[in-house]
Parts: C-alpha cells; sequence; structure tokens
C-alpha cells in the first residue's frame, strides 16, 4: 500500500507502508520497504555498525519520516503527518524511544504553523 507525499510544490511520490497505526501515522517493518522509501524520498541511514539503533528523522512539506534501523533485518519506519494526535500517540503501547523521535518530527510542524 502506498500513500502520496509531497515532495515538492505539485509533486506527489508514493510513500509504501503496511498500515495505519493511529489517524495520521503510518508505519512499514520490511526492510525492503524501509530501503524503497529511503530510495524514494532521498533518507540516507548509515550502516549500523555497533549494537545501538541508528534513528533519523526528516521532515518534508507535510510530513516527517522517522527511520529506525538495528541491522539489514530490523528495520521500521514511522510516517506522520501534522495531524498525529499527540495524546493517542501518548498512550500507544510502543517503546518510548520511538514516540520521542515521533514527536521530534510532529514538533516541526506545531512550531511552523
Amino acid at each position: 500500500m502506498q500513500i502520496g507525499v509531497e515532495v515538492e510544490k505539485e509533486k506527489i511520490k508514493g510513500f509504501v507502508i503496511e498500515g495505519e497505526v493511529i489517524k495520521g501515522l503510518y508505519q512499514t517493518t520490511d526492510p525492503v520497504r524501509v530501503a524503497t522509501n529511503c530510495d524514494n524520498f532521498n533518507i540516507r541511514i548509515e550502516n549500523n555498525t555497533n549494537a545501538e539503533p541508528y534513528s533519523s528523522v526528516v521532515n518534508l512539506i507535510n510530513v516527517a519520516v522517522v527511520t529506525i534501523v538495528y541491522d539489514e533485518k530490523n528495520q521500521l519506519q514511522f510516517l506522520g503527518g501534522n495531524d498525529i494526535d499527540i495524546n493517542e500517540l501518548m498512550n500507544l503501547e510502543m517503546p518510548e524511544d520511538f514516540k520521542n523521535l515521533i514527536l521530534q518530527g510532529a514538533q516541526f510542524y506545531q512550531d511552523n504553523s
């Protein structure tokens, strides 16, 4: 499944997702899909050589992309729009580190609206 994401004025690209977590927040956990999204949206991920996961928050025009890489097989990506319900996000059962990265991306839109 894909969601259209504006990358430039009136230019839309497809972002590959597996499903919606909450309104305005989507995810993918498949490494091939994560790599496809990184290629399509020029998101650079570092080769992870230590035990700590690599994470990246990239703000596009109307969305933020959070990428988390543990190793070649364990990767995930969140696509968050400016319509994420922060209270609903905070009540999700997910690691606090993930929530904090998503909030970091969401904060960009709250500060610039």
